[in-house]
């Protein structure tokens, strides 16, 4: 969980093959569903990782396999959020 006064400003992402504007991808989890995701990467990682929080330790990254079994597995889904980069002549001063 992470929870912050922050502000994350994309200010690049690479073109996408076809030429399109790029951009990032989020997998957000709701805060309720915690215990679970937390409970499913200890029962898939304890065996090859060391670490104190699994999704405090920053050293897991869900592609569509492991989301995939996420879901299988507990019922747990993502919301996925797509983040374009900011254009610095659209912003106003």
């Amino acid at each position: 969980m992470d929870i912050s006064d922050a502000i994350n400003i994309m200010t690049y992402a690479a073109p996408r093959q076809d030429g399109s504007e790029g951009y990032a991808i989020w997998h957000i989890y709701k805060k309720d569903v915690l215990d679970n995701l937390r409970a499913f990467l200890h029962q898939r990682f304890d065996k090859t990782h060391t670490f104190v929080d699994p999704v405090h330790s920053q050293l897991f990254y869900l592609d569509s396999t492991l989301r995939r079994e996420l879901f299988d597995a507990i019922g747990v889904v993502a919301h996925r959020i797509y983040q374009y980069p900011t254009i610095s002549r659209n912003v106003p001063n």
